[in-house]
């Protein structure tokens, strides 16, 4: 008698974690991400971030909770705020990014918005990299192209320009503190200095 019910017991354990992802769950996770929907649109982010999570946590799969609770995060990060509450915000919103990139390999709006976190924490690299993966999955992502056109103007100065070694990064001239670096960097020098 007491092996059945050690039997039993193995299959309830083995048998929990699909109870979890029944229909019963979904709905209490779809009800939790409508709050944070609704808060989110009432611009009240720090609710609409926690109904987020709570959705996350009753349904960790699904790709759209993961989804609103990085964009939750993302709409509190405050560009060229360095506090450590507003890194946060940027790193948690990456992270819930990624984890939907891991449920959802080809999914354009988590790697466009990891390309804009990086592009607004000045991470010009990285934005790079992120929008030529937003191309590889939507080669008609004309943001992604634009962005890209911005970071190759912002690496030389205009024609006509004085020398770009005599201005100071703080006096706004973008491309002083940037080297031109990457394969087409000659391709791109050779051209400016044709003009």
């Amino acid at each position: 008698m007491s092996s059945r019910i050690l039997r039993l017991l193995g299959c309830l354990a083995l048998l929990l974690p699909a109870m979890a992802q029944t229909p019963v769950a979904q709905d209490s996770a779809r009800d939790w991400l409508d709050q944070g929907v609704t808060a989110f649109r009432q611009a009240d982010y720090a609710q609409a971030v926690k109904n987020f999570r709570r959705s996350v946590e009753t349904y960790p799969t699904s790709v759209k909770a993961h989804l609103y609770l990085a964009s939750g995060l993302f709409q509190q990060f405050i560009p060229g705020v360095e506090s450590p509450e507003n890194l946060r915000f940027a790193e948690d919103a990456r992270a819930e990014f990624e984890t939907v990139l891991t449920l959802d390999p080809r999914n354009v709006l988590a790697t466009a918005n990891i390309a804009s976190l990086y592009y607004h924490q000045k991470k010009f690299d990285e934005t790079e990299q992120w929008n030529r993966k937003v191309i590889a999955l939507d080669p008609g992502n004309k943001e992604a192209f634009y962005t890209l056109g911005v970071l190759a103007w912002t690496e030389f100065p205009p024609r006509g320009s004085p020398d770009p070694e005599r201005f100071e990064p703080e006096a706004g001239r973008p491309w002083a503190h940037r080297q031109p670096s990457g394969p087409r960097a000659v391709e791109i020098q050779m051209a400016t200095r044709s003009r």
